[in-house]
Protein backbone atom coordinates (compact mmCIF):
# COMPACT_ATOMS: atom_id res chain seq x y z
CA UNK A 1 0.00 0.00 0.00
CA UNK A 2 0.82 3.74 -0.70
CA UNK A 3 0.87 6.27 1.64
CA UNK A 4 -2.27 7.60 0.22
CA UNK A 5 -3.89 4.32 0.86
CA UNK A 6 -4.02 2.78 -2.77
CA UNK A 7 -2.89 -0.51 -3.56
CA UNK A 8 0.90 -0.91 -5.88
CA UNK A 9 1.20 -2.87 -8.68
CA UNK A 10 4.12 -3.44 -9.93
CA UNK A 11 4.88 -3.08 -13.89
CA UNK A 12 7.59 -5.81 -13.60
CA UNK A 13 5.96 -9.25 -14.70
CA UNK A 14 6.15 -11.89 -11.61
CA UNK A 15 9.71 -14.24 -11.49
CA UNK A 16 9.63 -17.57 -12.25
CA UNK A 17 9.61 -20.27 -9.31
CA UNK A 18 13.14 -21.84 -9.01
CA UNK A 19 13.09 -25.53 -10.22
CA UNK A 20 12.93 -27.43 -6.96
CA UNK A 21 16.21 -29.24 -6.04
CA UNK A 22 15.81 -32.86 -7.02
CA UNK A 23 17.90 -36.05 -6.51
CA UNK A 24 20.62 -37.39 -9.13
CA UNK A 25 18.39 -40.54 -10.49
CA UNK A 26 15.30 -37.72 -11.40
CA UNK A 27 17.84 -35.71 -13.40
CA UNK A 28 19.35 -38.91 -15.12
CA UNK A 29 16.14 -39.53 -15.92
CA UNK A 30 15.15 -36.37 -17.37
CA UNK A 31 18.31 -36.33 -19.12
CA UNK A 32 17.41 -39.28 -20.54
CA UNK A 33 13.93 -38.18 -21.07
CA UNK A 34 14.95 -34.72 -23.49
CA UNK A 35 17.50 -36.21 -25.40
CA UNK A 36 15.19 -38.93 -26.38
CA UNK A 37 12.77 -36.36 -27.27
CA UNK A 38 15.79 -34.54 -29.42
CA UNK A 39 16.61 -37.55 -31.11
CA UNK A 40 12.93 -38.41 -32.01
CA UNK A 41 11.92 -35.01 -33.29
CA UNK A 42 15.39 -35.19 -35.30
CA UNK A 43 14.92 -38.50 -36.78
CA UNK A 44 11.19 -37.34 -37.65
CA UNK A 45 12.32 -34.04 -39.52
CA UNK A 46 15.63 -35.16 -40.34
CA UNK A 47 17.20 -31.60 -41.21
CA UNK A 48 20.76 -33.12 -41.70
CA UNK A 49 19.46 -35.42 -44.14
CA UNK A 50 22.96 -37.51 -43.69
CA UNK A 51 23.36 -39.21 -46.99
CA UNK A 52 26.85 -41.19 -48.06
CA UNK A 53 28.21 -39.84 -45.43
CA UNK A 54 28.03 -36.26 -45.84
CA UNK A 55 25.42 -33.88 -44.27
CA UNK A 56 22.90 -31.21 -45.82
CA UNK A 57 24.99 -28.86 -45.35
CA UNK A 58 28.02 -30.17 -46.80
CA UNK A 59 26.49 -30.94 -50.22
CA UNK A 60 25.05 -27.65 -50.45
CA UNK A 61 28.32 -25.60 -49.11
CA UNK A 62 31.27 -27.96 -49.47
CA UNK A 63 33.82 -25.55 -49.33
CA UNK A 64 32.69 -24.81 -45.51
CA UNK A 65 33.24 -28.49 -44.84
CA UNK A 66 36.79 -29.52 -46.70
CA UNK A 67 38.06 -31.18 -43.47
CA UNK A 68 35.20 -32.40 -41.63
CA UNK A 69 31.86 -34.30 -43.29
CA UNK A 70 29.62 -32.87 -40.37
CA UNK A 71 29.29 -29.52 -38.49
CA UNK A 72 31.26 -30.79 -35.92
CA UNK A 73 35.00 -30.01 -36.41
CA UNK A 74 36.84 -30.99 -34.19
CA UNK A 75 34.89 -32.98 -31.70
CA UNK A 76 36.43 -35.01 -29.51
CA UNK A 77 33.40 -37.39 -30.31
CA UNK A 78 33.20 -37.63 -33.63
CA UNK A 79 33.19 -40.79 -35.18
CA UNK A 80 32.79 -41.68 -38.87
CA UNK A 81 28.66 -41.59 -38.27
CA UNK A 82 28.53 -38.77 -36.28
CA UNK A 83 28.42 -38.04 -32.74
CA UNK A 84 29.49 -41.28 -30.41
CA UNK A 85 28.19 -39.92 -27.29
CA UNK A 86 25.06 -38.71 -25.83
CA UNK A 87 25.32 -35.34 -26.32
CA UNK A 88 21.80 -33.58 -25.66
CA UNK A 89 22.83 -30.17 -25.90
CA UNK A 90 24.85 -31.04 -29.52
CA UNK A 91 20.61 -32.52 -30.13
CA UNK A 92 19.27 -29.29 -29.59
CA UNK A 93 20.62 -26.67 -31.97
CA UNK A 94 20.94 -27.10 -36.04
CA UNK A 95 23.77 -25.29 -37.97
CA UNK A 96 23.81 -22.09 -39.51
CA UNK A 97 22.83 -23.08 -42.75
CA UNK A 98 20.13 -25.41 -41.80
CA UNK A 99 18.75 -22.95 -39.46
CA UNK A 100 17.95 -20.84 -42.01
CA UNK A 101 15.73 -23.05 -43.88
CA UNK A 102 13.97 -23.78 -40.81
CA UNK A 103 12.94 -19.80 -40.57
CA UNK A 104 10.30 -19.47 -42.99
CA UNK A 105 10.01 -15.51 -44.63
CA UNK A 106 6.63 -14.12 -44.56
CA UNK A 107 5.65 -10.41 -44.15
CA UNK A 108 5.60 -10.64 -40.31
CA UNK A 109 9.48 -11.87 -40.12
CA UNK A 110 10.82 -15.27 -40.06
CA UNK A 111 8.67 -18.26 -38.46
CA UNK A 112 10.13 -20.79 -37.01
CA UNK A 113 9.35 -24.21 -38.35
CA UNK A 114 7.75 -27.01 -35.95
CA UNK A 115 11.41 -28.75 -35.54
CA UNK A 116 12.92 -25.36 -34.63
CA UNK A 117 10.22 -24.68 -32.23
CA UNK A 118 10.51 -28.04 -30.88
CA UNK A 119 14.47 -27.75 -30.49
CA UNK A 120 13.90 -24.18 -28.67
CA UNK A 121 11.32 -25.62 -26.59
CA UNK A 122 13.44 -28.34 -25.37
CA UNK A 123 16.62 -26.59 -25.15
CA UNK A 124 14.58 -23.78 -22.55
CA UNK A 125 13.83 -26.84 -20.35
CA UNK A 126 17.78 -28.63 -20.78
CA UNK A 127 18.82 -24.94 -19.52
CA UNK A 128 16.17 -24.95 -16.73
CA UNK A 129 17.77 -28.27 -15.33
CA UNK A 130 21.26 -26.93 -16.11
CA UNK A 131 22.03 -29.29 -18.91
CA UNK A 132 24.03 -27.00 -21.23
CA UNK A 133 27.29 -28.73 -21.88
CA UNK A 134 28.00 -28.20 -25.27
CA UNK A 135 30.09 -31.29 -26.96
CA UNK A 136 29.84 -32.87 -23.73
CA UNK A 137 28.70 -36.48 -22.71
CA UNK A 138 25.83 -37.55 -20.42
CA UNK A 139 28.19 -37.65 -17.71
CA UNK A 140 29.63 -34.15 -17.80
CA UNK A 141 26.35 -32.79 -18.05
CA UNK A 142 24.32 -34.75 -15.34
CA UNK A 143 27.49 -33.18 -12.92
CA UNK A 144 26.83 -30.16 -14.49
CA UNK A 145 23.19 -30.49 -13.50
CA UNK A 146 24.07 -31.59 -10.12
CA UNK A 147 26.44 -28.67 -9.76
CA UNK A 148 23.17 -26.26 -10.11
CA UNK A 149 21.57 -28.54 -7.54
CA UNK A 150 23.79 -27.64 -4.93
CA UNK A 151 23.51 -24.33 -5.86
CA UNK A 152 20.20 -24.47 -5.39
CA UNK A 153 19.77 -25.82 -2.70
CA UNK A 154 22.43 -23.68 -0.91
CA UNK A 155 20.75 -20.48 -2.13
CA UNK A 156 17.22 -22.17 -1.25
CA UNK A 157 14.73 -22.35 -3.39
CA UNK A 158 12.12 -19.84 -3.06
CA UNK A 159 11.17 -17.69 -6.23
CA UNK A 160 12.99 -14.72 -6.55
CA UNK A 161 15.76 -15.08 -4.03
CA UNK A 162 19.04 -14.24 -5.21
CA UNK A 163 20.89 -17.36 -6.67
CA UNK A 164 17.44 -19.17 -7.87
CA UNK A 165 16.88 -19.60 -11.30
Amino acid sequence: MSMDGKKRTSPLPARRAAPEVRPPEFLEKKFDALYAAACAALERHDPCAVRGGACHSMRVAPERHKKYPFCCPGCEHLGAEGCTVESLYCRLWLCEPLERLHLKRTPQGRVPSPLLKELRRLRREAERWGFQVFRGTKQESLAKAARKQKRLAAAGTKPGRKGSV
